[in-house]
């Protein structure tokens, strides 16, 4: 006789374990086991589709050397499922090393000299004028416009502002330099983190994050971010930091506030999403909140975790130590 183990179900189909409550079957795979009938929430369903998690399945199956008669079946139950919200440009990615082979590749000029500290400079400039627009339609009660468009009249703003015409840089200049903000590289510490929260099974990983469905989804597949849904503003009609993209996001996943954790780089970003009841976890990164002293024990009381993310050199490598996101998912999901 056997002794009872614990199930694992096959990936994909249930994410949870269950008991084996008769010895007659070792295992889900061994000894040649057919299915002989799956029940769920009463009603029998088709095994080869995922089940919802909150349903508690009975699998009813044998062992195909024993009669009929023998019957085995496990109990799923459901897991203590959780999600984390993250914000993406900036807190994910990489942006200004992602930019900097094209703001290379673009012509000199006397403005922009020594080259890479100015071109920095502009780079941060653009970021900074880009939010400073989305904020500024925020605070109008505007709808959000196409990140393209945005991206493209700060630069040309910018662009003015240090003498640079069109006779400089070109249409086509200006056009790959708006295009390069959907190529994006993961900072070091995002995608070995995030494997390990996949392995996990019950944290679904989730981009909650302003801008465009195209822009997140050329950016999930330039930077191989291991992410499990993509929540542009654009897709939900809604923009941060309106408190209604957060509930609106939590109850698609279906969960509770206390279920959720908003990740992101950015303090406004955190500060709304904790007036909802997600918890709040801050990663500071190099390109973001520049100039902001943080504080989480008095002005940004909002923020619940801080890790820091910053490297010291830029194109740092696969961290050697924990940091960011890595050490986020030891420091609270371990």
């Amino acid at each position: 006789m056997f002794l009872p183990r614990v199930f694992k179900p096959f990936p994909g189909l249930w994410n949870g374990v269950g008991t084996v409550h008769m010895p007659e079957l070792y295992s889900f795979c061994e000894f040649g086991t057919r299915v002989l009938k799956v029940e769920a929430c009463e009603k029998e369903v088709d095994i080869q589709r995922s089940l919802p998690h909150a349903t508690t399945v009975q699998l009813y199956m044998r062992p195909a050397s024993a009669p009929t008669r023998y019957t085995t079946y496990f109990r799923m139950e459901p897991l203590n499922q959780t999600a984390i919200f993250f914000d993406l440009m900036g807190t994910c990615c990489d942006w200004l090393i992602s930019l900097k082979p094209v703001l290379l590749s673009c012509p000199a000029h006397t403005s922009l000299e020594p080259r890479w500290p100015k071109l920095q400079s502009l780079a941060i400039s653009w970021r900074e004028g880009f939010f400073s627009e989305i904020h500024a339609r925020f605070e109008k009660g505007l709808p959000a416009e196409d990140i393209d468009i945005t991206h493209r009249r700060v630069l040309d703003r910018l662009l003015e502002a240090l003498h640079i015409g069109l006779d400089d840089w070109d249409e086509d200049v200006r056009r790959r330099l708006v295009q390069q903000w959907h190529r994006q590289q993961a900072w070091p510490d995002v995608i070995p983190a995030l494997q390990k929260l996949r392995q996990r099974g019950d944290v679904f990983l989730v981009v909650l994050a302003n801008g465009t469905t195209r822009l997140q989804l050329d950016i999930a597949q330039s930077s191989n971010i291991p992410f499990h849904m993509l929540m542009s503003s654009e897709l939900l009609g809604l923009t941060k930091p309106d408190l209604d993209i957060y509930r609106k996001a939590m109850d698609l996943a279906k969960l509770a506030p206390k279920n959720c954790t908003m990740l992101a780089s950015h303090l406004y970003d955190l500060e709304a999403a904790k007036k909802v009841g997600m918890r709040t976890v801050y990663v500071h990164r190099s390109t973001e909140d520049v100039g902001i002293e943080i504080d989480i024990e008095g002005e940004q009381g909002y923020v619940d975790h801080y890790f820091d993310g910053r490297y010291e050199s830029e194109g740092a490598g696969v961290p050697t130590r924990d940091i960011g996101f890595l050490e986020v998912v030891d420091s609270l999901y371990d």
